[in-house]
This record gives structure tokens, sequence and C-alpha cells, in this order.
């Protein structure tokens, strides 16, 4: 679809069942928007929504009557150019899935309380509260209510404002380093690199083989962080040079070549 698409839910703000509405396979060059109503479910499963305006917006009324106040965005396997929410929309979920701004913040909900399960964002994110794990996040994280929430196996950049983290990069990797400059050392070297983040590119947002191991099997299951975690790439690749290992004839060695 070349153009812009815009949902409008129609309930009224009383009604016990807002509407929802499930988009599965969608190609937008152009913008997704919310318009000013009631919608409660908007479900977004392997699309991509890229273009000038790539985004995923949701309109807002500044009267004094709150709209859209019971949405819940529920994002997989999709690629955003960003997602920008009022104060006003209460969730947003998101898994598998790619959100790369063409500047400006990549995820602007700072209302919601968001849930980013294994996934890549190249901007800033601003959320009221958050739970993350096996995300990528290449841009400083800034949550409101920090008391609550958690982030776990995740990449988190530096000045990053979040809830406690568990076993994340590169906090892990500077646990027992105290030197400033082997710090920079160490952040330097953990910064996710990718071998495109060219749209259309074969290898777009891949990790590159030149990635640091600790985000190649960063993830709770020793898979890689971010939106390739379900190919399980790392845990293949070990895999198969056990098995190399093992039954290669005297004589020979054996290489693993990637396709993209």
């Amino acid at each position: 679809l070349l153009g812009n698409l815009s949902v409008r839910g129609t309930a009224t703000s009383t009604e016990s069942s807002q509407g929802a509405m499930w988009v599965n396979g969608l190609l937008l060059e152009g913008q997704f928007t919310v318009l000013i109503g009631n919608l409660g479910n908007l479900n977004l499963s392997d699309c991509t929504i890229l273009g000038t305006a790539g985004d995923l917006e949701v309109h807002h009324s500044v009267s004094k009557y709150t709209e859209n106040d019971q949405l819940e965005i529920d994002i997989r396997r999709c690629i955003l150019g960003a997602v920008n929410l009022p104060d006003s929309v209460p969730y947003l979920r998101c898994q598998d899935s790619i959100i790369q701004p063409v500047g400006g913040l990549a995820v602007d909900a700072a209302g919601s309380h968001a849930v980013l399960d294994t996934c890549t964002i190249t901007g800033p994110v601003d959320v009221r509260i958050l739970e993350a794990s096996e995300t990528i996040f290449t841009q400083p994280v800034t949550v409101r209510q920090r008391q609550v929430g958690c982030v776990r196996f995740c990449y988190v950049p530096e000045d990053s404002r979040t809830p406690r983290r568990f076993r994340c990069q590169a906090d892990l990797a500077l646990k027992n380093t105290s030197d400033p400059n082997e710090a920079e050392k160490v952040r330097t070297y953990l910064r996710p690199i990718f071998t495109s983040d060219d749209y259309g590119d074969p290898a777009y947002m891949q990790l590159d083989l030149a990635c640091a191991a600790e985000i190649f099997t960063g993830s709770e299951d020793g898979a890689e962080m971010g939106a390739f975690n379900f190919l399980k790439q790392s845990l293949r690749e070990a895999n198969l040079r056990q098995v190399l290992k093992e039954y290669l004839r005297f004589g020979l060695e054996a290489g693993i070549f990637y396709v993209t």
C-alpha cells in the first residue's frame, strides 16, 4: 500500500468493549495513524511500515475528555519507523521487531507500560514503565517510573535511566572495571555492529560477524540479542561446529560461510 492509513475506534467511552483491529502481512509505505476515538486493541503482525513518514502514531484530543484510553497495542515481527503514543495509551507490547526512526524518538510513549521483547531499537526510547528482555537499544532509554519493571539480558547504552537491570551489557562486562579508560574501551568494544542498517538490504539489521560475543550470545538461552533472536543462529553455529569437529575426516578443515 502506497500512502497513509488511518483507523478510528467508534465506540463510546461508556461501552465495555472498545473494539479491536488486526493487521497482518501489510507493507505500508506511509504512516499508520489511530485517529481520535475509542479503540480497544490494535494488533500488528508481520507488517512493514516505512517511507518518509513510516510511523505508527496515535492521535489524542486536547479537550478534557480522554480518548483511546483503553488502547492496547501489540506489535509482532514488524519493521517500523517509530512509535508515537499520547499519554492516554496505557499499554504497548513489541516482540521480534525492528524500530528504526528517521530522527527523533524511536518509542515516544511517556504514559505507557511498555513490554519490549527480542527487539532491535535504533533510536531513543521514552516510556512510563518498562519490561524488556533480550532487546538491543542503540540509544539511551528513559523510563519515568523506575521502581517497577525490569530490563534483562539487554544491551543498554550509557546514560540510560531504567528500572533494575539483570545481566545486561555493558553492565555485566564492566562489573569489575574501575579504570575509566578501560571502561571506555569495553563500551566501545561492546557496541552492537550491524551488517547493514539500510532497509531493503538482505542483511538489514543483522548482527555483523565482528559483533562482540557478549551481544551475539547474550540472550537468556545463549542466542543473540535483538530482533533475530528467534533464528538461534549462535546456537546453530555452535552445534554445527561440534558436529564438524566430531565427524570431519582426518586431514580436512571445515569453515562456516554465512549467506548474507
